[in-house]
């Protein structure tokens, strides 16, 4: 899946959504750098594989589990024990 990351040019290239012919150039496009400039294309798809890896749904879980337990054991929350008397 490709999704804009707000920088044109550092993870391939960018076209509007049903622009048939936007994708075309830009599979031309990163046709012609592939052949000229292998190293530029490497380095893409280098950055790209990093992205992929800070948001994959593995990641993203482990930080919101991350923040609930921040949340959880914050100072100044009340003891689990105290919340369960409110509730009764």
């Amino acid at each position: 899946m490709i999704v804009d990351a707000g920088h044109e040019g550092c993870f391939g290239r960018l076209f509007p959504p049903g622009d048939a012919a936007a994708l075309g150039r830009a599979v031309e496009e990163m046709a012609r750098l592939g052949r000229d400039r292998p190293d530029e294309v490497d380095a893409m798809r280098i950055r790209a594989a990093a992205v992929a890896r800070r948001y994959s749904d593995r990641a993203m879980a482990e930080r919101y589990e991350e923040l609930y337990e921040s949340i959880l054991h914050a100072p100044g929350r009340p003891a689990e024990s105290s919340c369960r008397m409110i509730g009764r």
